[in-house]
């Protein structure tokens, strides 16, 4: 299976689900956009799986990790 075959599929890591390199991308040029600085692809693939950890809490109903509640990591 080539790469473009499963960049619009989910993918699956120990049991959440994790964003594609071509939805990295695009978040990375949103917080580009809106903060006007610099995000590398690390920073924005962090951030895609902190929303997407936040989202699935949120959606059981929990308490996220103590590391995903504040925005003063950095």
């Amino acid at each position: 299976m080539d790469r473009n075959s499963t960049n619009n599929s989910q993918e699956v890591a120990a049991g959440f689900y994790s964003p594609s390199e071509e939805q990295i991308v695009l978040l990375q040029s949103i917080l580009q956009k809106e903060s006007h600085e610099s995000v590398s692809l690390k920073e924005a693939q962090e951030v895609g799986i902190q929303l997407v950890s936040l989202y699935e809490c949120l959606a059981r109903d929990r308490t996220p990790p103590i590391g995903v509640r504040g925005n003063d990591e950095s």
